[in-house]
């Protein structure tokens, strides 16, 4: 199991059509289209588990099957780790 963490210095900046995720630092930056921007918007600072977040989009998009949102989903959170703006740790078991 893995939590993810957006990253802390990610700023996103919107636009009447999506928005960005734009880290100062080293200049990186990802467009999102409104979904993106949804899910980054339910991402906690203190990070959240892949099934904890799915819960939350399932409930965001109840008409949506939840197989396809559970594939975005997992496309999603790798395309933004690959970028750089948001960190996937193991979860320690308790």
């Amino acid at each position: 199991m893995h939590i993810y963490h957006p990253e802390p210095r990610v700023i996103l900046q919107r636009f009447p059509d999506g928005a960005v995720l734009y880290t100062p630092s080293n200049e990186t930056y990802l467009g999102l289209n409104e979904t993106g921007v949804r899910i980054w918007e339910i991402l906690p600072k203190e990070g959240i588990g892949f099934e904890a977040l799915l819960r939350e989009v399932v409930a965001a998009y109840p008409d949506a099957p939840v197989d396809d949102l559970r594939a975005d989903l997992t496309a999603w959170l790798s395309e933004v780790e690959s970028f750089g703006l948001l960190r996937r740790e193991s979860a320690v078991a308790a």
